[in-house]
């Protein structure tokens, strides 16, 4: 400071300035360096500390500087700055002025101590204070510990702040969630370590959302806080309360599923299925990032299905079906690369078969039979080389079958009865050898049918309601598995031979009653007249 009101850049130059500064006042220099200190002067102080990196410390951002602490800095910025400590050649003054500089010296040290003091104090009061141009400064509060210490209750207010950014209504009166509240307020005093509140909550809602109390099994939910035990819910070994399962298959549940299911981070497995669950399917549940199955078959549930579905990376199996959901069957099926059943069956889904399911490879299971969707199976059909079952009946597609249907060794059933589906059948479904059941009734089908005499396991043949042409196929007689065949309505000819009525079919059915039958059976179970 003083370097700057006379220029003086060592101790006896210092000197010099403050004999000039003293002949210009009565009480020793004093008052003559007081009347610098300017609020320019003090901006210069300050922007002196900031060159010593002397900035606020975000760790001390809450606390004020102590008068000692402030004293300490003064000091220390008067030693460099003032009075040139490290300049060991300049460390001697000439006695004539060393009271007077040591005067000048506690001077510029108080000033500076206040000027460090009311900077902390100032930035102390705003940052409390909560000012609107520092409120980006503000450290975000920390998240209330999941667990309860044992012995220590949850208030009110700190319990619905911790819930409330999980579950938005836990704060309207009778909403089940504000139910599930007032049952933790009201026994939490068991609660110890090793049972998440927010588990205990979620499962609460849950209980509440579906009318736990006419649930038809008798239950424990809701007796204790040892959630582990509840009827369908399994966690993950005996010392751990991570829900890994909740099973409430026929259980009697009615009334909505509640969004909170989807912060059951550590679910693998959600089976609520054969139920009378209404409402929407949460999309919450699609953001399960371990979810491997959801059962919600057999419900009343309604709506879409959300489009969150396709980032389920670990999901395996989804059985939606008997439902009244309705919109597109998602294209983002198709990135599920680990699914292995998709059942969409029973619903009302319209729009294409999406193409995208073709890249499932894994994929066993898909039932989309009964919907209303319409177009043609996609010709990739072949790529799904782990196919067992396939099922479209019952929708409006139309169009012939792709012949890559010959690259599915491990179909067992194909069923793709009550479309529009045209043309003759590929060639290529002689190479299904492990058929159990081929069923493409009522449909449009013509020309003759194709062999499928490798299939030795195959149990049900349903060729009815086309215009299939020929004679009676003779390599059925090697068939000794056969249980059903259906021949009816179609421009067979000929006669069913005695081998096979030797295999006794339980359900033979073909056209041959009337007065001029174009089949003539003597072992059939029903004669149809053409």
């Amino acid at each position: 400071l003083l370097r700057d009101l006379a220029g003086a850049k060592s101790r006896r130059q210092s000197s010099g300035v403050y004999q000039t500064l003293s002949s210009q006042s009565e009480d020793g220099g004093v008052s003559g360096v007081q009347d610098h200190l300017t609020p320019e002067r003090l901006a210069m102080l300050k922007d002196l500390m900031e060159n010593e990196d002397m900035m606020l410390d975000e760790e001390k951002e809450k606390s004020t500087m102590k008068k000692s602490e402030a004293l300490a800095v003064a000091d220390s910025i008067a030693d460099k700055y003032l009075f040139n400590s490290d300049d060991e050649d300049e460390m001697e003054l000439p006695d004539p002025h060393e009271e007077e500089l040591k005067e000048l010296r506690r001077i510029a040290t108080n000033v500076i101590a206040v000027c460090v003091t009311v900077v902390f104090t100032v930035a102390s009061i705003i940052m409390i204070g909560g000012w609107v141009p520092f409120s980006s400064l503000r450290k975000p509060k920390p998240e209330v510990e999941v667990h309860h210490d044992v012995g220590r209750a949850f208030g009110k207010e700190e319990l619905t702040q911790f819930l409330l950014p999980m579950s938005p209504r836990v704060n309207v009166l009778g909403s089940p969630q504000n139910l599930a509240l007032e049952w933790l307020l009201e026994q939490n005093v068991a609660l110890g370590v090793g049972y998440k509140t927010k588990d205990l909550f979620v499962l609460a809602s849950l209980y509440y959302s579906t009318e736990g109390a006419k649930w038809s099994s008798d239950n424990s939910w809701l007796t204790n806080f040892d959630f582990c035990g509840w009827e369908g819910v399994i966690c993950q070994g005996q010392n751990s309360s991570d829900i890994i399962n909740l099973e409430l298959p026929d259980f009697g549940l009615s009334g909505t599923i509640p969004r909170e299911l989807g912060h059951l981070s550590d679910l693998a497995t959600l089976d609520l299925s054969e139920n009378k669950l209404s409402g929407t399917i949460p999309p919450s549940l699609f953001k399960l990032s371990r979810i491997e199955t959801i059962n919600l078959k057999k419900n009343r549930l309604r709506g879409r299905i959300p489009r969150g579905i396709g980032a389920l990376q670990s999901l395996q199996v989804i059985n939606l079906s008997e439902n009244n959901l309705n919109g597109h069957v998602p294209n983002g099926l198709g990135n599920l690369r680990y699914l292995t059943t998709l059942d969409l069956s029973l619903n009302s889904f319209k729009g294409q078969i999406p193409l995208e399911l073709a890249n499932l490879i894994h994929l066993e299971t898909l039932n989309l039979d009964d919907n209303d969707l319409d177009g043609t199976i996609p010709d990739d059909i072949g790529n799904m080389v782990s196919l067992r079952q396939f099922s479209i009946s019952q929708n409006d597609l139309f169009g012939g079958i792709p012949s890559s249907i010959g690259d599915l060794p491990k179909l067992q059933y194909f069923r793709a009865s009550q479309n529009d589906l045209t043309d003759e059948l590929p060639v290529q479904v002689k190479n299904l050898v492990s058929l159990l059941e081929f069923d493409v009734s009522e449909n449009k089908f013509t020309g003759s049918f194709p062999s499928l005499q490798d299939a030795l396991l195959l149990e049900h043949l349903r060729l009815h309601g086309n215009t299939f042409q020929g004679a009676i196929p003779d390599w059925l007689e090697t068939h000794t598995s056969l249980q059903e065949l259906t021949l009816q309505q179609n421009g067979f000819n000929g006669h069913i031979d005695d081998t096979i009525c030797e295999i006794r079919i339980e359900k033979l059915t073909s056209d041959c009653g009337g007065d001029n039958p174009k089949v003539t059976c003597e072992c059939c179970t029903k004669c149809f007249t053409p």
